[in-house]
């Protein structure tokens, strides 16, 4: 579909269909449910006959693969349009140097390439008794080229297939990142049976179920540990920035990925309940909350344009039959009338004051996809932040080091030996520190030993080398009881600490955290001199690093321990109560919060693609 209109059409013509009762199509994400007592394959049919494809329900690979942007009749648009502009402008060149006769041949030739597909879909939307801007833009250009002004025609051709082009692949973007949030679920799950693993359909997974979750792999369903021990990321679900260690009793959720270790889980939900599942749900629901405007157009556009053809009819002929007047002049007024009359002239018609100020934002790295969005942020008076990777950097750094015998370098370099060999988060940033201080980092030998949950261990010649929490010290009996202080400390403050260990004796530890982005407080602060007088902080971390991030911050109410349907209930009160709220996140968990409010602001640079596309900057 490429535009609201094409979701109409199809809308129009199913519902007219024997033993249909009620048919809608979602435009954004190319879906359509319908209440019916017909064959499916009645439904599927009638669609394709008016030149759609139809994939089944719920077939993500399927939907990629046939993406509108990503079809190969989608490259072929692209070449047709690239060969039609290129005569056009050609053409238009040597009009305005007086080579009028090569002039009008390249114009000639940019309508034979580029009207073809124009004329093709107005054929289309005729035989099924619509009038559509395609019809309308078909008269236009006929009516041209019949009064022999072949520039004006070839124009209207071109440009009007570079609007259908930015619409259709922007639209296409929007409905790949949802399918992306249902990739993040595999599409096998490993079940226990009879004490064996066997690999199933994730939807033939039912509550009560034994799975299992191999190193490396994403948690195919929401369940509780029963076995094993591993560290789980949940960034993109909860938006925890730290990696969790999961044992029995703790709650893993589907596509989450799974660290080092093995884990057992029995299932909590099935798959059309998981919290992706329920994200997806919401992301929908709260985009189709904004429909009743979308369907007061369609049906002012279902009038609109067949009165505008009318229109135009009458001002070609009622002049020249009643009045006497020439034909020619009334009749290039009615074929102005039909390009003006477009009910996409609505939407094109922003005014100078709105696209100067898109043109700005954009030159300072804000994006916003609409003048709407832009005015309705005007509007605005109360801002929901996220805190990982909105408020703060989005990924741990090391924020201390703490030597009980040498320097901090020698200690960082000694952490980075060990931590150079893991694939682990916090590793990374560890080595991460050392190569930003110029520290030279120990090769790759002795026996390396990882410890999923815990930490790891390098063995060398001189001494072993551990790097790791409170639970790889205990595993491997150090005394660690004077450290019980600085624990309680980088609690408090939302930090890991990792320990460094040296052949069974404890000789400092290095705390990393999530850092506050510095222009966070600057910006919380400018809120109220834009006419903003709520600001809250949305986060699944933990409370106590929420408080510390929220105080550097300079936000006063705080949101914490919350999954995505608990961050879309508090945008909606805000909504309620402020009158307009917008949302600033970057996670997929943010994503139905992002939909729900007045004005989405994704984090571009960090964002993941969900998260950009639901928002509206």
């Amino acid at each position: 579909m490429d535009c609201p209109g094409c979701a109409a059409s199809i809308r129009k013509a199913v519902s007219g269909l024997a033993g249909v009762v009620d048919a809608d199509v979602d435009f954004l994400s190319g879906e359509m449910s319908v209440t019916m007592d017909a064959a499916n394959a009645d439904i599927a049919a009638t669609v394709r006959r008016m030149g759609f494809t139809v994939t089944e329900p719920r077939d993500t690979r399927a939907g990629a693969e046939n993406d509108d942007d990503a079809a190969p009749g989608r490259s072929v648009e692209v070449a047709v349009l690239a060969t039609s502009g290129a005569l056009w402008v050609a053409g238009l060149t040597l009009r305005a140097i007086g080579r009028e006769s090569m002039s009008g041949a390249l114009l000639v030739a940019a309508l034979a390439v580029g009207g073809v597909p124009l004329l093709r879909s107005a054929a289309g939307d005729l035989a099924r008794r619509a009038v559509t801007i395609d019809v309308l833009m078909s008269i236009a250009v006929g009516g041209a080229m019949a009064l022999g002004e072949w520039a004006e025609a070839a124009t209207v051709v071109v440009l009007f297939a570079v609007s259908e082009l930015v619409e259709r692949r922007t639209v296409a973007r929007s409905r790949r990142a949802i399918d992306d949030l249902l990739a993040l679920i595999p599409d096998v799950v490993t079940l226990m049976r009879d004490g064996r693993p066997v690999d199933v359909p994730v939807a033939e997974a039912r509550v009560g179920d034994t799975a299992m979750a191999r190193p490396g792999e994403r948690i195919a369903l929401d369940g509780t540990v029963v076995g094993g021990m591993s560290e789980v990321n949940e960034v993109p679900i909860s938006g925890e920035s730290k990696l969790l260690v999961k044992e029995k009793g703790d709650s893993v959720y589907a596509g989450s990925l799974n660290g080092s270790g093995s884990l057992d889980y029995t299932v909590t939900e099935e798959a059309d309940a998981t919290v992706v599942a329920r994200v997806l749900a919401h992301v929908r629901d709260a985009q189709r909350s904004r429909a009743p405007t979308q369907r007061v157009v369609d049906r002012f556009a279902a009038y609109y344009t067949p009165a505008m053809l009318v229109l135009a009819a009458l001002t070609a002929v009622v002049p020249a039959l009643l009045l006497g007047q020439p034909a020619r002049p009334w009749v290039y007024r009615a074929l102005v009338l039909l390009v003006a009359g477009c009910p996409c002239a609505f939407v094109l018609a922003t005014p100078v004051a709105t696209a100067s100020a898109m043109a700005l934002l954009a030159r300072m790295g804000v994006l916003v996809k609409g003048g709407a969005q832009l005015e309705a942020l005007g509007t605005v008076r109360a801002v929901a932040f996220d805190k990982t990777g909105t408020l703060t950097a989005g990924a741990p750094r090391v924020t201390a080091v703490v030597a009980s015998a040498g320097t901090e370098d020698d200690l960082l370099g000694m952490a980075a030996a060990v931590e150079v060999r893991s694939e682990h988060i916090l590793a990374r940033a560890i080595v991460a520190e050392a190569e930003r201080r110029g520290l030279e980092i120990a090769g790759r030998e002795g026996v390396f030993a990882a410890y999923p949950g815990r930490g790891a261990t390098v063995t060398r010649p001189d001494g072993t080398v551990a790097v790791g929490s409170t639970r790889l010290l205990e595993a491997l009996a150090i005394p660690h009881d004077d450290s019980i202080e600085a624990i309680h400390a980088a609690e408090a403050l939302g930090e890991t600490i990792a320990f460094v260990a040296v052949n069974g004796e404890l000789v400092g530890y290095i705390r990393l955290g999530d850092t506050v982005r510095p222009e966070a407080r600057d910006a919380v602060a400018e809120l109220p001199r834009a006419g903003v007088g709520h600001a809250a902080m949305l986060t699944g971390d933990s409370a106590a690093s929420a408080e510390r991030v929220a105080t550097a911050a300079g936000v006063q109410s705080i949101h914490a321990g919350l999954l995505p349907e608990d961050k879309v209930r508090l945008v909606r009160e805000m909504v309620a109560r402020h009158g307009s709220a917008a949302m600033v996140g970057d996670g997929i968990n943010d994503a139905p919060a992002l939909a729900a409010a007045t004005v989405g602001i994704a984090m571009g640079a960090s964002g993941t693609d969900l998260a950009i596309e639901t928002a509206d900057a």
